[in-house]
């Protein structure tokens, strides 16, 4: 398939590629990528204005058509490319997004480089491997991420936040019926409404692309650092097992 894909707007340049299936996703990345001081090692791509693939938000399903966008470019594949990192939400759960990542690799002609476990790195060329978020036993994505710190230092303002979404008996919403993922992104929407005073329309992708941290959102040098520390154990990790990244 990769034959098939004209790609001319984008070149491989560093030994690890993030694969994420969103804008914020993208955009939060790129932040930890550009704090850690990362930038040799780590990119993302995708979401991609440019491409043949889903120029929004992206799913799971993507992920073998996003390798195959990259294959295109032949030399940085071969030559320049050592692994990829494909980072997801955890939605619903840890093994059910896991197996509906392997299902999307199913029948394709990287289905035997999945890694059998979650923060596994796989055999060959390139090297795979799979991690989630959030890390805890709940599920949800990046936006949880975000709500459980801004919870932990607003005392009561997940229950004002509950109190309103139950006021809304109109549109017979329960915030518990939401999903993980969608009462994450629920929470925060509305969060983002009240303490966001340039703007309370705002995204979380808007909001991390801004070079404004927002006042309201966790304290930036501890929030990133796990993953400064994730990220550099990662380089250390693959630098092991192939003997080319670092």
């Amino acid at each position: 398939m990769a034959e098939e894909i004209c790609n001319e707007s984008y070149k491989i340049s560093t030994p690890i590629i993030i694969l994420c299936e969103g804008a914020a996703d993208k955009s939060f990345l790129n932040l930890i990528i550009k704090e850690g001081k990362f930038e040799r090692f780590f990119s993302v791509p995708f979401p991609m204005e440019k491409s043949p693939l889903n120029t929004g938000n992206t799913s799971v399903s993507n992920f073998p058509e996003m390798i195959d966008y990259l294959a295109a470019d032949k030399k940085g594949f071969d030559e320049i490319l050592q692994g990829i990192i494909i980072i997801a939400d955890k939605g619903f759960g840890e093994k059910k997004t896991y197996n509906k990542i392997c299902k999307s690799f199913r029948n394709t002609k990287y289905a035997d480089k999945i890694p059998k476990n979650i923060n596994e790195i796989s055999k060959g060329h390139p090297f795979i491997l799979i991690y989630l978020i959030p890390e805890m036993d709940t599920g949800g994505g990046l936006e949880k991420l975000f709500i459980d710190a801004i919870f932990e230092e607003c005392e009561g303002l997940k229950e004002c936040i509950n109190s309103y979404i139950s006021c809304c008996s109109k549109s017979k919403i329960k915030i518990d019926d939401l999903g993980p993922e969608k009462q994450a992104k629920s929470y925060l929407q509305c969060i983002i409404a009240v303490l966001n005073k340039e703007d309370p329309n705002k995204s979380l992708n808007y909001l991390l692309r801004n070079k404004k941290w927002p006042s309201f959102f966790p304290d930036k040098k501890i929030f990133l650092k796990p993953f400064i520390e994730k990220f550099t154990k990662w380089i250390s990790d693959f630098g092991s097992e192939n003997n080319r990244v670092c």
